[in-house]
């Protein structure tokens, strides 16, 4: 079972979508208009990380 897009449906389902929608925050590659509203940053995430590999 792919559950990869479970999250996504659980919101569109929230917002009783009858075709599939963007979503603030969220990248969704089946959304045409899709756009990003917001940079993520939150300090309490990014300060935990105590290693960057590239």
């Amino acid at each position: 079972m792919d559950i990869g897009h479970l999250d996504i449906e659980y919101e569109w389902f929230l917002r009783k979508a009858t075709k599939k929608i963007a979503i603030e925050n969220k990248w969704i590659n089946e959304v045409p208009e899709n756009t990003i509203t917001e940079t993520f940053y939150d300090e309490d995430y990014f300060n935990q990380i105590d290693c960057i590999i590239k």
